[in-house]
């Protein structure tokens, strides 16, 4: 169904992103960036290259965490 036939029928659809995939798609845009520079170090030192990325991206998982987690109290008080 296109915008204009939604229009016809009284059916709206609703065009935007979630904050989540907002998340998704930012994550997404560095982890190919960070893949497209560093292409070359990659080939060169294939297992330590392996090891590195998932040593940082298991740390900045933790780090989201434990932000996302120290977060929550103080958006319970807002509400």
């Amino acid at each position: 169904m296109t915008i204009a036939q939604a229009g016809n029928t009284g059916n709206q659809l609703a065009q935007g992103f979630k904050p989540r995939q907002v998340t998704m798609l930012s994550i997404a845009g560095v982890i190919g960036a960070g893949l497209f520079a560093s292409g070359h170090a990659i080939v060169a030192a294939e297992p330590a290259a392996i090891v590195a990325y998932a040593l940082v991206g298991a740390s900045l998982i933790i780090l989201a965490t434990v932000l996302s987690a120290r977060g929550e109290p103080a958006s319970e008080r807002l509400a």
